[in-house]
């Protein structure tokens, strides 16, 4: 029991380390270097005590 036990983390731990290394040779942005981040409010006043209908996962507020 204990040997499969060893297989199963040795070859846990390899394919681990393989996918870090490849990973890490090759990066990628994903985003463009000059894209500058915007907050966004996720939380309004106007909501408070508001529930969410069944599946509706996002609220269009009209402001």
């Amino acid at each position: 029991m204990t040997k499969k036990v060893m297989t199963a983390v040795l070859i846990f731990i390899l394919l681990f380390s393989i996918s870090w290394y490849l990973h890490e040779q090759t990066k990628q942005t994903y985003v463009h270097p000059s894209y500058e981040w915007t907050p966004i409010n996720t939380f309004s006043k106007n909501m408070k005590g508001e529930k969410f209908a069944p599946r509706e996962y996002i609220r269009v507020i009209n402001y």
